[in-house]
């Protein structure tokens, strides 16, 4: 299992990346009236047929061709169920898909958030001409931050740029703190 959702957010956008998305969406929403933490990933990959949809959550299934096992979306589902929570799975072919788990906050077995600014780093530099959109939601606000929207006004300024990535993980990690807290 992995030691915080923001290395679950990673490794289900690398299996977006995998399929070849071109833009991935990432949903995090804290409810504290529900006590529900919602983490989606959304992409316009290639997307899975219903008989590989209905295997994705066995460890046992994979389309790697490096090893038997891929323990990715199985790993979250298990970190949603520990907390009372569950994980849901819409997918088509050639339209994308979408994971959406939703969590306990109060749970004890909750995992921690993590470093949701770093994992976004990390995303635009392993694969910087993907539009990445984070949305941060609870009750009484939201923020989005575009990767689109960024390049725009960058201009001819790279978003790999090291003065750009530093200023991009404050940034996000200053919007995670403003709108979910302290979870």
């Amino acid at each position: 299992m992995l030691r915080d959702i923001s290395l679950h957010i990673m490794d289900l956008c690398e299996n977006s990346i995998k399929a070849q998305a071109s833009r991935i969406d990432i949903l995090i929403k804290v409810d504290f009236d529900k006590d529900e933490l919602i983490v989606s990933i959304t992409d316009n990959g290639v997307g899975m047929d219903s008989e590989m949809l209905s295997k994705v959550v066995d460890p046992f299934t994979t389309g790697r061709t490096t090893r038997n096992v891929g323990l990715g979306i199985p790993f979250f589902k298990q970190a949603c169920e520990m907390t009372g929570g569950h994980v849901e799975i819409v997918s088509r072919r050639k339209e994308g898909t979408t994971i959406k788990g939703k969590m306990v906050v109060s749970h004890i077995d909750r995992l921690p958030l993590g470093d949701i600014g770093e994992t976004f780093q990390t995303l635009i530099m392993s694969k910087p001409e993907i539009d990445y959109v984070l949305r941060l939601e609870n009750l009484m606000g939201s923020a989005a931050i575009s990767t689109m929207e960024i390049k725009k006004e960058l201009e001819d300024v790279p978003i790999t740029t090291y003065e750009v990535l530093i200023w991009l993980k404050t940034f996000v990690n200053t919007k995670v703190s403003e709108i979910l807290g302290d979870i």
